[in-house]
């Protein structure tokens, strides 16, 4: 019986494999098939554009990012670069009004990308033709705008243009930015090639003007790129991709940024997963709209990663005579790579991309993560970059798994937002004297007589920040390893301030609790001592 059942996981896995290599080979091979353009500068119209930036409290980049793409070829009565400043500072926004850059500042109860686009499009009047929309790490290159109206001169709806990486400078960039190349390839050329639509990205697309700033209006979607694809699709019209119009994006550089990348990224795979996949079966039938068709395929499709990886572990089967499809799973693992390399631009051909080929393992697994945490971050919390502070009192050292409330927290903030951490020193006279010894008697069955001793003396045991029974502490920070933990999430350390000396530690602790100059006197003190010596730190954070 159980053989039975593994033999049908084998093959339910090989047709799922089957269709997701087979799809990516087709386009791949596709992408011999897309023509180059050929400029000619000499053309019939300029169209005008208005290249929207939507900024969410990105001071530090937002200003620089914005000059350099002032530098166009394009003549400049023909383009108006639009910043969208959502909580932006008052020093920033006058930097601003020296430039030839317009500025919308806006503020949101809830700060969404949507939500800044539509107050944008509401405010502009019809005089653009086509609006391009950026993320803040966007760098047009010189002749973008040259190229982007050469395509657009038979009014067409939508060119997507092509995204690369700007910068290589750990392994997760140089993994990002052939992921990128991947795709572009796949989703974009391929599909261009062979006659079929290209994916929207959520940047760095040109829309005409009047149809976006309707059909903006009828979108309510996180995703909000996804949205407009579909609708563009089931209204059929072409997605176009100019290869050859670049816009430079800052990658990820942190591995723990690249797994909340593609956690959100799965997480827009399956939004109406079944209905869009009904609809496009529809839409082929009685339509014979092959765009939006294949539209509902991807929805099928494992990420690129993932599908690298479980293909790769399925071809291991080849060593084993138990499995059925082993030579099978290894051909189709061929396909898949060679469908990735070639994807993969010249550029990457050098020793940084072999080094960061060794941390592929660790990125596929993060994909894994991802694929199941989907749904984590909406049930733990509400919406991401929402808050501008968040207060931990003694926590983290109670979690077996610390890191991952420092995560969702560095999640949840927003850009410049404020981690507020009370934390013991687990090298402190408290910890030493008090918890280690205390946790060790309770472990072994013999903190009774001293728990019932001190509820005699007024005292329970759940504290100002719980009224939990078990406050176990698990983990023991000292400085080093409470900033290894932040560090790590991508937190920036404002300041360390101690808190106590002695103050809690019984039974002095009997004679702090009811007066309160000697609380005073203790934390004086504690200010003027080594940090190695106090009882507990406040320390403030950065996102």
């Amino acid at each position: 019986m159980i053989r039975y059942i593994l033999f049908g996981i084998e093959l339910i896995t090989v047709i799922y494999l089957t269709f997701n290599i087979f799809y990516i080979t087709i386009y791949s091979f596709g992408a011999f098939f897309y023509r180059k353009t050929k400029f000619k500068y000499e053309v019939n119209k300029f169209n005008r554009f208005a290249i929207l930036i939507p900024d969410y409290k990105s001071d530090e980049v937002i200003l620089n990012y914005t000059l350099e793409n002032l530098k166009q070829s394009y003549n400049k009565d023909y383009f108006d670069l639009i910043v969208i400043a959502d909580s932006l500072k008052d020093e920033t926004l006058e930097k601003f009004n020296t430039y030839n850059i317009n500025l919308i500042p806006v503020k949101f109860e809830v700060s969404t990308k949507l939500k800044s686009l539509n107050t944008a499009l509401s405010l502009l009047h019809n005089k653009y033709d086509y609006c391009c929309v950026l993320d803040v790490n966007n760098i047009m290159e010189f002749k973008f705008l040259e190229k982007i109206n050469y395509r657009l001169q038979n009014n067409e709806m939508v060119v997507q243009a092509h995204r690369t990486a700007k910068n290589s400078n750990t392994s997760f960039t140089v993994l990002d930015g052939i992921s990128e190349e991947i795709d572009n390839n796949i989703f974009r050329k391929g599909h261009i090639g062979l006659g079929v639509a290209s994916a929207l990205i959520g940047s760095v697309f040109v829309i005409q003007f009047d149809y976006f700033k309707k059909i903006l209006l009828n979108i309510d979607s996180p995703v909000e790129n996804k949205e407009l694809e579909i609708i563009l699709l089931k209204d059929k019209y072409r997605i176009l991709y100019e290869n050859d119009a670049i816009v430079y994006d800052e990658k990820v550089a942190s591995s723990y940024v690249f797994m909340n990348q593609r956690r959100s990224w799965i997480a827009s795979q399956f939004v109406d997963f079944n209905k869009i996949l009904f609809d496009g079966i529809i839409e082929l039938v009685v339509k014979n709209n092959f765009d939006f068709f294949d539209k509902a395929m991807q929805k099928i499709l494992l990420p690129r990663v993932l599908l690298l990886g479980l293909s790769g572990l399925c071809a291991l089967t080849v060593f084993f005579n138990f499995f059925h499809y082993g030579f099978f799973f290894l051909i189709l693992f061929s396909f898949c790579s060679l469908s990735y390399f070639l994807g993969i631009p010249s550029k990457y051909y050098n020793l940084k991309t072999l080094m960061a080929a060794l941390t592929l393992p660790k990125a596929i697994v993060l994909m894994i993560v991802a694929l199941i945490k989907r749904n984590d971050a909406a049930s733990t919390f509400t919406i991401d970059n929402n808050y501008d502070a968040v207060v931990c009192s003694e926590v983290l050292e109670h979690r077996d798994k610390p890191w991952e409330l420092a995560e969702q927290t560095f999640k949840i903030l927003k850009s410049g937002g404020v981690f507020v951490a009370t934390e013991p020193n687990g090298h402190g006279p408290r910890e030493i004297f008090i918890t280690r010894p205390m946790q060790w008697l309770h472990k072994h069955n013999l903190d009774k007589p001293i728990v019932s001793f001190k509820k005699f003396l007024g005292y329970d045991s759940a504290t100002l920040q719980s009224s939990n029974e078990d406050l176990t502490q698990i983990q023991f920070y000292n400085v080093k390893t409470f900033t290894d933990v932040l560090n790590k999430v991508g937190f920036k350390n404002v300041k360390w301030e101690n808190a106590d000396f002695i103050e809690r530690i019984f039974p002095y602790s009997i004679l702090t609790k009811r007066i309160p100059l000697l609380q005073k006197i203790d934390c004086d003190f504690a200010d003027h001592i080594p940090k190695q010596l106090t009882c507990g730190f406040y320390t403030p954070w950065t996102k």
